[in-house]
């Protein structure tokens, strides 16, 4: 079992299923194959053999598709193998993957993105992942690194086109398009396979053109997956796009051993998207764990962003 660096959190959860339990959809050979990659990912870490831990987490994503538990591992071996974007985008998914029941697993991940952000010298992102991390599960490590605030505000990238067909042509245009799913397509929210993901892109219009925002969202639920709700309004001069991570509720056992997964139920990572209702240029990108939603509080005024509760008083310009 891969164990992370004193000032780290453990990668691992307390508590692990014995092999062969777990989504029984999924069947007990995938399971058996599943645990049996774990074993040699984690003995790999350990031995700071971090090629051969990805190469087996990813064994034990193939055996069982948007594992939580094995995505994150995944991540933090790339971490330590200095493969920060990789980790961070691992680390990103897998925390919108964890059964809400699992605090320890969520802020084992949330800590572990302190980590990947410290390391790319974002300490104020930093500072707000240690906090959610906290919140979860209170460890003297998150503590001692964490800030007031767990909300992490960054600057949003958009691309502007003059007309929606065109919006469209550069989505589709992306490395890894697969094709559109048609019933996650709305007018204003659309939804493309990419990579096996099924991501949601915002499509706005404004005076100057057609805005594309690439979400972090991931609309549709797989295997131990998660989906998403995203949503498009204009509020004001701004149009604001709130993505909400979907994630499992909990798993439910029978006396064999096997285990399915209850309905998904709000979760993981609740992301805002503001665009200028003008220009098509992005503003802010606002982020943070449903267990904040209702002690946080989000307002533009006089162009500014305004973020408070939960310890955070944030003014962010334009």
């Amino acid at each position: 079992m891969p164990v992370a660096s004193q000032d780290a959190a453990p990668v691992v959860a307390t508590i692990i299923p014995e092999a062969g339990t777990g989504d029984a959809s999924l069947g007990s050979e995938r399971w058996a194959r599943y645990w049996a990659a774990m074993k040699r990912g984690r003995s790999a870490t350990v031995q700071k053999q971090y090629s051969e831990a990805v190469a087996a987490f990813t064994e034990a994503l193939t055996a069982v598709p948007r594992d939580a538990r094995a995505m994150s591992e995944r991540g933090y071996a790339k971490f330590l193998a200095g493969d920060n974007a990789g980790a961070g985008e691992d680390l990103d998914n897998a925390v919108d993957r964890v059964p809400a029941t699992d605090k320890k697993l969520a802020a084992q991940i949330y800590f572990n993105e302190g980590l990947v952000a410290d390391k790319a010298g974002a300490s104020e992102a930093a500072a707000g992942y240690y906090r959610q991390s906290y919140e979860l599960n209170p460890t003297a490590a998150a503590k001692a690194k964490m800030s007031s605030c767990p909300v992490l505000v960054e600057a949003l990238r958009t691309r502007v086109f003059a007309d929606r067909k065109a919006a469209l042509a550069s989505i589709a245009g992306e490395s890894g398009f697969q094709g559109w799913d048609e019933e996650g397509r709305s007018d204003n929210v659309v939804a493309a396979t990419t990579g096996g993901f099924d991501r949601a892109y915002a499509v706005l219009q404004a005076k100057a053109g057609f805005a594309v925002v690439a979400t972090d969202e991931d609309v549709v639920m797989g295997a131990k997956g998660r989906s998403a709700t995203v949503v498009a309004e204009r509020v004001g001069a701004e149009w604001v796009v709130t993505g909400q991570a979907q994630v499992p509720g909990d798993s439910v056992c029978v006396p064999n051993g096997a285990c399915m997964a209850t309905a998904n139920v709000e979760g993981g990572s609740h992301d805002v998207y503001y665009v200028d209702a003008a220009t098509g240029a992005g503003l802010w990108h606002v982020a943070f764990d449903y267990a904040f939603v209702d002690r946080i509080a989000i307002a533009v005024e006089e162009g500014k962003l305004h973020v408070t509760g939960a310890g955070c008083d944030l003014v962010k310009p334009r």
